[in-house]
């Protein structure tokens, strides 16, 4: 083998590395995008869930106090003792 064959090999050994090395890279980019959307998608499901529970947590704790106001007027409590 000459030394001409050996670069001309050399440098296509080198052309296919770089190739691959760049697939691998992008599909790593788009598989890390992929997942960022997904862990967003989870936590904005999250909050939305959260924001549901604490509606519904004031909503009942006001209807609880207008419904133990209205009990304590409808059984003549008066304010004070």
């Amino acid at each position: 083998m000459t030394m001409a064959e050996f670069l001309a090999s050399a440098g296509a050994l080198v052309v296919a590395v770089s190739a691959i090395f760049k697939y691998l890279i992008n599909q790593v980019r788009t598989d890390r995008k992929f997942m960022e959307d997904r862990l967003t998608k989870v936590l904005d499901d999250y909050n939305q869930s959260q924001q549901n529970i604490t509606n519904m947590m004031v909503d009942y704790s006001q209807t609880s106090a207008e419904l133990l106001t209205w009990l304590k007027t409808k059984n003549g409590h008066k304010e004070g003792g």
